[in-house]
């Protein structure tokens, strides 16, 4: 996990409890919280996993065990278009 991007968090526009929360603690419930809201969502061939909220402006990574890589809010408008992988297919219930 890359600590340096903790710092870039705290400047998120989170709720007060949010801010008190541990970088790691925030980036492992904004992949959990991704996958009940629909999120955006690449899978790469390594199983790395990617998830953006373009309403927060909000990037994650995670290892095929869910580990978290790295958890910002890139400067780019074109970040999440640049990264690799493909949508998980979910099948129509």
């Amino acid at each position: 996990m890359n600590e340096s991007n903790g710092a870039r968090m705290a400047s998120v526009s989170l709720t007060p409890l949010d801010r008190t929360r541990p970088y790691a603690s925030q980036a492992s419930q904004f992949l959990q919280d991704s996958q009940v809201d629909g999120l955006p969502t690449k899978i790469d061939a390594e199983g790395v996993i990617r998830v953006y909220d373009p309403d927060t402006n909000t990037f994650g990574a995670y290892n095929p065990d869910g580990t978290t890589r790295t958890f910002f809010q890139p400067t780019s408008p074109n970040y999440w278009a640049g990264q690799p992988g493909f949508e998980p297919w979910i099948p129509e219930g």
